[in-house]
């Protein structure tokens, strides 16, 4: 089965990455001084992150992330899908 939507940060430029998945206009926007390298996306542990636009998701559904930590920090959380720390979170 081929994916619905499909980011591939290793290269990308600019301030986001549109969805791979042809027809697709799904962005993710890098936010608070997230940056794009060879490697990936880089954030410094404070506060950057990536934004992806509103979509509606069920049924089957997987997420494949890599992760390269420097340092750990409190809530330093891979995936969220939530509207904040305070909020009723997934």
């Amino acid at each position: 089965v081929d994916p619905s939507h499909f980011w591939d940060f290793r290269g990308c430029t600019g301030v986001s990455q549109v969805d791979a998945v042809e027809g697709s206009s799904l962005a993710a926007t890098f936010m608070n001084g997230a940056t794009c390298t060879a490697e990936g996306i880089v954030l410094d542990g404070d506060d950057d992150y990536v934004d992806v636009d509103d979509f509606e998701f069920g049924g089957a559904i997987a997420f494949e992330v890599y992760v390269k930590y420097d340092t750990f920090k409190h809530q330093s959380r891979i995936l969220a899908f939530d509207n904040g720390i305070e909020s009723d979170n997934v």
